[in-house]
């Protein structure tokens, strides 16, 4: 309660809270700030600031900010996406995110995270400076695409009307009628967006961006993707090149989506001309370690060998740092000589728990020094978790009840964190679970509709694990570990 009333006072230095609701800094009901005129300079129009606080699995409270633009109905997202790829993190302290709804509604927000104990009223200032800034530029982004869509709409119109008046209409216009500087202008702008619409790399980013959660994961690979490219420009210029290893260590609890963020790097290496082929090869202990004298090393080659012009993909790599007698570190010195030998052929990312990837990497001497970046997997807030609950569903023909969607909040919420939890292998566990018990439902009715084989109701959601309050739950996104009562 401290920390709430000083983050209020603090943001009355930066605008004027409008809060409705006397309880504020949830997600449900954020605080709210018409933010001051001196952050806006000469405009009429006030952005307002939506601040809540969340706690993280490991109890530290973090305060959100969000400022939204207005909401277009915009059909084709490809140039919004393009735009967030090559403009987000661009300034200190703000990311950009895209907000959809039905019917093809969305808006851009601005949007930043810090530790709550840690705003200052500097701080707080310059971080609101900056989401501001960011969100003019995300206001005129958006308003310029929907007008283009607007003006490419009416003049598809035109165009109809005049081919309806006159059968001749597909001869070409006369050269005549139009200047050389604009037949140049819309040359190039149509190669711009030819380029654009083709561009592989901008794709995979894209398909990363739309993968739930992440956002550390993202923002790493967005600056390898832009490191790498700059790299190859200035190659191209005869320019020393300075880049990171290609190989990389990803660290998180299961279910995070390291596999899946492995095939997208594997892909994206290609696209930058890093790889040939781009392939994912997935492996563990079990996969590189023989059981007889002399065969590990054959069998971790060989496996390299189906990796090559690819990715190799080690999941729990720790499990062949074993101290003692063992084959695994032949594993390591086998897999440290392919590295060697196949330099721009051949890539590896191994994965494991946080605390055990450190004793994979000191294993050897020359294991740490392979790895420039390790790319940091956290766990799935409550929001997110139940998003992906949602997917699930949707993706199956299934659909919830809004009194099931408070049911599901509440049993996730109530998950006890920490190591080794299993985040999305959980939602997926959930859902089998409720699966079952919906069918356990309609086993006990004579009449069974279309309908009923695809409503999932409160009923079929598990009780909360422990007891806690709703407040509690809906209080925090992040996951954190609720109190049992006494």
């Amino acid at each position: 309660m401290a920390l709430a009333t000083s983050l209020t006072t603090l943001f009355g230095t930066v605008g004027d809270i409008v809060s409705d609701s006397d309880i504020a800094f949830t997600r449900n009901s954020p605080l709210m700030v018409s933010v001051s005129k001196q952050y806006i300079g000469s405009r009429d129009e006030r952005p307002y600031l939506h601040a809540w606080i969340y706690k993280r699995y490991n109890g530290t409270s973090v305060l959100r900010m969000d400022i939204a633009t207005a909401t277009y109905e915009i059909t084709d997202k490809t140039e919004i996406d393009q735009w967030i790829l090559k403009n987000n993190c661009k300034m200190p302290f703000v990311a950009i995110r895209k907000r959809e709804s039905a019917n093809d509604l969305i808006s851009l927000l601005s949007t930043h995270s810090m530790i709550a104990s840690e705003v200052t009223e500097d701080s707080l200032s310059e971080t609101v400076s900056s989401l501001v800034y960011m969100w003019r530029k995300c206001e005129a982004k958006i308003a310029e695409v929907d007008q283009a869509a607007h003006i490419a709409a009416e003049e598809e119109e035109e165009i109809d009307e005049l081919e309806d008046e006159d059968d001749n209409s597909e001869q070409p216009p006369s050269s005549n009628n139009e200047s050389s500087k604009d037949r140049d202008i819309y040359m190039t702008r149509g190669r711009v967006d030819l380029i654009e619409a083709g561009n592989e790399t901008g794709s995979i980013l894209t398909e990363l961006e739309n993968l739930i959660g992440l956002e550390p994961v993202k923002a790493m690979v967005h600056q390898l993707a832009a490191q790498q490219r700059i790299a190859k420009m200035r190659e191209a210029q005869g320019f020393k090149v300075v880049v990171p290893s290609p190989h990389l260590v990803f660290v998180g609890n299961p279910g995070t989506g390291k596999t899946t963020v492995a095939r997208l790097i594997g892909k994206l290496y290609k696209s930058l001309g890093l790889l040939s082929k781009g392939h994912v090869v997935e492996a563990e202990r079990n996969s590189l370690v023989s059981g007889y004298l002399g065969q590990t090393a054959l069998k971790t080659r060989e496996v390299c060998e189906r990796a090559l012009n690819g990715v190799l993909f080690i999941d729990e790599a720790y499990g062949l740092a074993v101290e003692g007698r063992d084959y695994g570190q032949e594993v390591i010195e086998t897999l440290l000589t392919f590295m060697e030998s196949h330099r721009n052929e051949f890539v590896l990312v191994v994965a494991g728990y946080p605390d055990k990837m450190n004793t994979f990497l000191d294993s050897n001497p020359g294991v740490k020094s392979r790895f420039d970046l390790t790319l940091d997997f956290p766990d799935y807030n409550m929001d997110e978790l139940t998003t992906m609950f949602k997917a699930l569903v949707k993706e199956n023909d299934y659909t919830l009840t809004d009194s099931a969607v408070t049911a599901l909040m509440l049993h996730i919420g109530s998950w006890t964190r920490g190591p080794g939890f299993g985040n999305g292998r959980e939602v997926r566990r959930l859902f089998n679970a409720v699966v079952g018990n919906q069918a356990a439902l309609l086993a006990q009715q004579s009449n069974i509709s279309a309908d009923d084989l695809c409503l999932i109701t409160e009923e079929a959601i598990p009780a909360p694990e422990i007891t806690t309050t709703v407040s509690h739950i809906f209080g925090q996104n992040s996951g954190s570990n609720p109190k049992k009562k006494n």
